[in-house]
């Protein structure tokens, strides 16, 4: 029997183009923060050569972060769970490099080889047992891998915008689009990725910034505004992206 609160994962499949363009749903939000994780993920992934470093991207989605990555030259794979999300993900992948996969990340038994990199952006959130997809993830990690990561924070503020609001203001937003139940408090992050043997290296902390305007559009229309933006913070209040690496192995 499903929870009650248990996460709409299936809502990502009817979301065609509005993946890419859309401003009356809560994936616009998701969307113009993925341009803050970019930036973040290129300045961790700086010392590498993109046309030696394979990257997988678990739980793409359309491949927004996917694509960046190609257009910089890396090497990039990305799985996904919902079908049509890949389809568009396909449709846009202007370099047609990316290698996109069906697949329940959870529950994947193709042999994909190592990867320099692996991506877990705004997936950790969405699985019951974080600690087991940490434990995945650091699977398909090649020795002193980097392991880049992004989740939402538990904490009064953090479930207050991340869950609350969200369904409350934007369009469209489904009734279980985030369960404030699923969030994850940095110190327990830490502890997941201990008990892999994944060395923390660095982390920040996301901040949406947007016009006063902006944000009496979002109140009453309940539509994305277009000024909306994320900076990156130390504060680790809201949602956060961590980098680690893992450990050399025999």
């Amino acid at each position: 029997m499903e929870r009650e609160n248990q996460i709409d994962n299936k809502w990502y499949d009817n979301l065609g183009d509005a993946w890419l363009n859309s401003w009356d749903t809560p994936i616009a939000i998701l969307r113009v923060e993925a341009y803050a994780k970019i930036n973040w993920i290129l300045k961790q992934l700086a010392n590498l050569e993109p046309s030696s470093t394979r990257v997988l991207d678990l739980g793409c989605g359309a491949g927004i972060v996917s694509h960046a990555l190609a257009k910089k030259g890396f090497q990039v794979t990305g799985i996904d769970l919902s079908n049509p999300s890949l389809e568009i993900a396909k449709k846009h992948d202007s370099t047609k490099t990316v290698d996109f996969i069906y697949g329940d990340v959870l529950h994947f038994n193709k042999d994909l080889g190592k990867f320099d990199v692996v991506l877990c952006l705004d997936l950790l959130e969405h699985v019951e047992n974080p600690a087991e997809l940490v434990a995945i993830s650091n699977q398909y990690l090649k020795p002193n891998g980097k392991y880049i990561y992004h989740t939402i924070n538990r904490n009064l503020i953090a479930n207050f915008l991340g869950a609350w609001a969200i369904k409350k203001f934007v369009r469209n937003t489904p009734k279980h689009f985030h369960e404030s139940r699923y969030f994850i408090k940095p110190k327990e992050m830490h502890r997941y990725l201990a008990s892999e043997g994944l060395i923390a290296k660095d982390h920040c902390g996301l901040k949406p910034i947007f016009s006063t305007k902006g944000f009496w559009q979002l109140l009453t229309t309940g539509i994305v505004p277009k000024d909306l933006y994320f900076i990156e913070t130390s504060s680790l209040l809201i949602s956060y992206m961590g980098l680690a690496t893992s450990i050399q192995k025999n």
